[in-house]
């Protein structure tokens, strides 16, 4: 947990006055350090934008559309994703990228629909 730990102890730090304040903070960062915290602001931004239980409802009533995706031949995962996140993005006012990412980040099997 050193990054933790880190973390905690670098915010309590934190007195940001000017942008060279600012730069400075960073550029003393380790590169493995500032990848975890990029990584957090992510998952913590993709989150509160896409938040896994709405967006879970919204692949639920696409159920039907992937049941006939499927019917029709179409079977790969990916392909799927992507049909999910065109078109569930606006709700969401994100991008199908997004979308998608937060699909692979929650684990959602967007396969499932296919068998009900």
């Amino acid at each position: 947990m050193r990054i933790d730990a880190r973390h905690s102890r670098e915010m309590r730090l934190c007195r940001f006055r000017t942008s060279t304040d600012w730069m400075r903070f960073r550029e003393d960062f380790e590169e493995e350090d500032l990848f975890w915290f990029e990584q957090q602001a992510y998952e913590f931004a993709g989150r509160l934008l896409v938040p896994p239980g709405p967006l879970s409802e919204e692949i639920r009533n696409l159920g039907p559309k992937i049941r006939e995706f499927k019917r029709l031949g179409g079977n790969d995962e990916e392909r799927i994703v992507q049909a999910i996140s065109r078109s569930v993005c606006r709700k969401f006012a994100v991008s199908s990228e997004v979308i998608a990412r937060r699909i692979k980040s929650e684990k959602f099997d967007v396969l499932a629909p296919l068998l009900a």
